[in-house]
């Protein structure tokens, strides 16, 4: 004998179908919201990609620009670029040479390398916090290319008495002749050995920490700490050395009796 279902029973059944229906429409849905939100998310990274690529070319044509300025080309007003909302901020941190632990003690004498990078922030939004890439990147300057370095006199010229000191400025310039920033130098002065009386002076550095700058004096120590003086030519000489590439310039100096 065949037993019909009951009222209830039919009910329940088409409670239980319609919920699985529901629920299967609703996974349907997300999948698809998720599939967007990836895709979204590849096309931001993508189109972050591209926008630093850009930057990096204006960074190298433009190594000394003002990167504050530049902003008001993207941010901080947004515009829109297809789906997103973009957002992109730049700017110019303190770079310490060799690194912020080892220079921070010296304050204001500490060696820093101008220009050096570029920090950029990018927020690609296509619906709120949820639905958005972030993307943080620094741009490197260029790498300089040491060409020469320059050695100027900065006290005049002439001679120098005993107890007087001459001052001297170096820079390091590259192929087009134009100083590089953050270059640091070591400096030396020794007899000139091509005249036929050398002498002999004491360096004694400026404040300046990257060496850009150094005092040359007419006069010596010996070793019992006296000061006596060694008239005759010496050789103040500048070297640089700047990714694998050494370059120096050096200048007569003449120290009187």
């Amino acid at each position: 004998m065949v037993r019909g279902v009951t009222l209830a029973e039919a009910i329940v059944a088409l409670f239980l179908l319609t919920a699985g229906v529901l629920v299967a429409v609703t996974a349907f849905q997300r999948s698809l919201v998720y599939q967007r939100d990836s895709t979204r998310l590849r096309q931001a990274g993508q189109l972050a990609q591209n926008y630093l690529v850009q930057l990096a070319r204006y960074r190298d044509n433009f190594p000394g620009t003002n990167w504050p300025a530049y902003w008001s080309g993207y941010a901080p007003d947004r515009f829109q670029e297809g789906p997103f909302a973009v957002e992109v901020r730049c700017s110019v941190p303190e770079i310490f040479s060799p690194c912020l632990s080892l220079e921070q003690p010296y304050g204001w004498r500490a060696r820093r390398l101008p220009d050096s990078a570029v920090a950029v922030e990018m927020v690609l939004d296509w619906g709120g916090p949820q639905r958005q890439f972030r993307y943080s990147s620094l741009l490197a300057a260029p790498t300089p290319l040491l060409d020469s370095v320059r050695l100027t006199r900065l006290s005049g010229g002439g001679s120098l008495g005993a107890n007087d000191h001459a001052s001297f400025q170096a820079e390091a310039l590259n192929p087009d002749g134009y100083p590089i920033a953050g270059a640091c130098f070591t400096w030396s002065v020794d007899s000139d050995g091509s005249t036929h009386q050398p002498g002999m002076g004491t360096l004694n550095p400026t404040a300046d920490r990257a060496g850009r700058e150094m005092w040359v004096f007419h006069r010596i120590y010996r070793p019992d700490e006296v000061v006596a003086y060694a008239p005759g030519r010496v050789r103040v000489t500048a070297v640089c050395r700047l990714n694998g590439v050494e370059r120096q310039a050096s200048a007569a100096l003449d120290l009187l009796p």
